[in-house]
């Protein structure tokens, strides 16, 4: 099982509690940083790429990735537009 951010692959899956809500399209550090800072994700219900802040993810588990909240709390996320973040760089 996966235990880090840094290691997320993509296809995996992410949930707003019990309700898969999408899968991980990427992994994102700021400039140098091997950090895990953002989650480019596919928002199922809206159908678009979101950009997720790592502060967001409540756990990692067997099933895939945890967020915080309600599903509500992601509805006005921008989707996700790698030109608008050139400072960005992705780790997966």
């Amino acid at each position: 099982m996966v235990k880090r951010l840094e290691e997320l692959r993509p296809g995996t899956p992410v949930y707003c509690g019990e309700r898969r809500v999408g899968e991980i399209r990427g992994v994102f550090a700021e400039g140098s940083s091997q950090l895990a800072e953002y989650l480019n994700v596919f928002w199922e219900p809206r159908s678009e790429e979101l950009l997720v802040s790592t502060d967001d993810v409540c756990e990692i588990e067997d099933r895939g990735v945890i967020l915080q909240g309600t599903m509500q709390r992601y509805e006005d996320l921008l989707i996700f537009d790698a030109a608008a973040h050139p400072t960005m760089r992705r780790l997966h």
